[in-house]
């Protein structure tokens, strides 16, 4: 089971929690989508909806490149957005924020740590990734069947 466990802090805010199934990589190229690819293929989720945007069907795995540690979707223009990924492959995501906030894997899910503040996102499942959005809006955290997502809003932040 996920849970994120403690009081909410600094305004994170659980939006998503479900069960993905097959999860192999998950990237976030903005602070409005992330990316999964599993299995089935990649879903883009819109965070500001807290909702699946968009299914794309491919089970064949040509969605991720392995030299590139990196999702490819379609970018609408005929070419591929190539989104870094990280997940069972390997890859890397941002594991901290320019406002102090540090994200650590631990053996019961994953932890935000800023200072005295301290945020425990649990869930024992097979590990696939955790990470920031590159402005540190978002924070994911990923596992074989399930897919985590916190959000805050930075402005709000800002006036803290």
């Amino acid at each position: 089971m996920t849970a994120c466990s403690g009081e909410r802090i600094a305004d994170w805010e659980r939006i998503i929690w479900t069960a993905v199934g097959g999860v192999l990589a998950v990237g976030l190229p903005d602070e409005v989508r992330v990316v999964v690819g599993s299995h089935a293929g990649v879903g883009i989720v819109d965070v500001t909806k807290a909702d699946r945007a968009i299914r794309l069907h491919d089970n064949d795995y040509r969605w991720f490149d392995e030299e590139r540690m990196a999702i490819l979707i379609p970018d609408g223009r005929g070419g591929q957005e190539v989104v870094a990924a990280m997940g069972l492959a390997g890859g890397q995501l941002p594991t901290s924020t320019h406002d102090g906030w540090r994200c650590e894997r631990t053996d019961l899910g994953a932890t935000l740590v800023r200072d005295d503040q301290l945020l425990k996102i649990a869930d024992q499942e097979e590990f696939r990734a955790c990470g920031f959005s590159p402005r540190g809006s978002v924070f994911i955290l990923a596992t074989s069947p399930n897919l985590t997502v916190l959000k805050r809003d930075l402005a709000l932040e800002q006036k803290l």
